[in-house]
């Protein structure tokens, strides 16, 4: 995990995406692999590939829907659809965050986006 973080943090994102995905191959339930998942996403949106990245952010929700970063991956999704042009299906992930997680500081940001629609 270190070394994929790493290379992430330094913008080897093609690098990055493999370690993360050779991690989460090995380990589906390990306790990094949602961050992991997460992180790939955020590899796509750094690559400036929006629509591959919320696709990752949605893979998040569906093997991690428990995990801290569900509500994160939620969000990301609907900027990273905003980013690709999409925004009727962005709009529909912020309310989707505000449903479900209505609590979460990321909810208000997400009201607020929609807003200044």
């Amino acid at each position: 995990y270190k070394l994929a973080y790493n290379d992430y943090q330094a913008g080897k994102f093609d690098l990055a995406v493999i370690g993360f995905r050779n991690l989460l191959g090995q380990y589906p339930k390990a306790d990094l692999a949602a961050q992991a998942q997460f992180t790939i996403g955020e590899c796509e949106s750094g690559r400036k590939n929006f629509t591959d990245a919320a696709r990752e952010y949605d893979k998040v929700l569906q093997s991690y829907p428990k995990s801290e970063y569900a509500p994160k991956a939620l969000y990301k999704k609907g900027i990273a659809l905003q980013q690709a042009g999409r925004k009727a299906d962005a709009k529909e992930a912020f309310k989707h965050l505000i449903k479900e997680y209505p609590h979460h500081e990321l909810a208000k940001s997400a009201k607020d986006l929609l807003q200044s629609q």
